[in-house]
């Protein structure tokens, strides 16, 4: 019979996180495979998800959890429990899942050691701690943004009709008078496929360099009922 001593690792990084790279992960993950003689079946990536994301929207996670259906697999584990999920349900679900498999979660820090009550409510903890930290990020982020917004500066995507100026947002010209057409050209039932070729053959194309396609016409319309549009 072959003995069951493998590992499955996860690895997730969001744009929040900056102190745990994901080559740091991998090590973390890897030594403690050694550390604890487990081979290690590889290692599963989410990058730039949220730790509040659900499972359902985490590819990496969900291979993990299906490598975790191997009857030799004894072991779903990440370098630090915040990894698996900011988030004290998102933690307790992958938890279930894994159970199921008879596989155990556990993370390079030792965080999620042990099955005994004082250790599920340790788990507990550490998850309600993490969640506490998500949410102080976007806090501050949302507080950083509504400052921004208050000096006029910009921040975020850059709409169309519009450039950077340093700190704040100021008229494109030529992109203004792409709308203005766009909307002058539809006001008087073009198609926004005619509509497009029009532009195409004024030389009026996309921030790509490429040719408006229907969908660009129809959202830019849209964009122009949304705001006044001042430049010519």
């Amino acid at each position: 019979m072959t003995p069951r001593n493998l590992a499955v690792g996860y690895i997730r990084a969001s744009t929040d996180d900056q102190e745990l790279t994901l080559e740091a992960q991998d090590d973390a993950i890897l030594e403690w495979c050694k550390k604890n003689n487990l081979t290690l079946v590889g290692n599963f990536l989410d990058h730039g998800i949220s730790g509040g994301a659900q499972i359902a929207d985490r590819p990496g996670l969900l291979k993990a959890l299906g490598a975790c259906s191997d009857p030799n697999v004894t072991t779903l584990v990440a370098a630090k429990r915040d990894r698996f999920a900011r988030d004290v349900v998102i933690a307790a679900q992958i938890e279930t899942i894994a159970a199921k498999y008879d596989v155990v979660v556990r993370t390079a820090d030792g965080a999620s050691d042990g099955d005994s009550a004082t250790a599920a409510f340790m788990k507990t903890i550490t998850d309600a701690v993490s969640q506490y930290e998500r949410a102080k990020i976007r806090e501050r982020t949302r507080e950083a943004l509504a400052v921004k917004k208050q000096r006029g500066e910009c921040v975020g995507h850059i709409p169309y009709g519009f450039e950077r100026n340093g700190k704040t947002l100021v008229p494109n010209k030529a992109e203004q008078y792409n709308l203005n057409r766009i909307k002058y050209l539809r006001e008087r039932g073009y198609s926004a496929s005619t509509v497009s070729e029009i532009l195409a053959a004024d030389g009026r194309f996309n921030r790509n360099g490429k040719q408006f396609c229907v969908s660009d016409i129809y959202r830019l319309q849209a964009g122009t009922r949304r705001a006044k549009v001042g430049v010519q």
